[in-house]
């Protein structure tokens, strides 16, 4: 409201820095909000050893490069 105040021929410069002056500020508040709600969002949970998908004998799968078709 205050730049849309300020919008004239005569202080548009200030009416650009005033936009610039509040979205400098408000980035940092608006970044920590949205990196703790998704950090909230993440469920750490212990498993356990029979839920593990490690492979038998501690190898890779073996499996088939697909071919070029042609």
């Amino acid at each position: 409201a205050s730049a849309l105040a300020l919008w004239s021929a005569d202080r548009q410069i200030y009416a650009l820095a005033t936009v610039g002056l509040i979205l400098v500020l408000s980035l940092p508040f608006l970044l920590f909000a949205f990196v703790t709600t998704l950090l909230n969002h993440i469920e750490i949970a212990q498993m356990e050893e029979e839920e593990t998908t490690s492979t038998a004998g501690g190898r890779a799968p073996r499996q088939k490069p697909i071919g070029a078709t042609g």
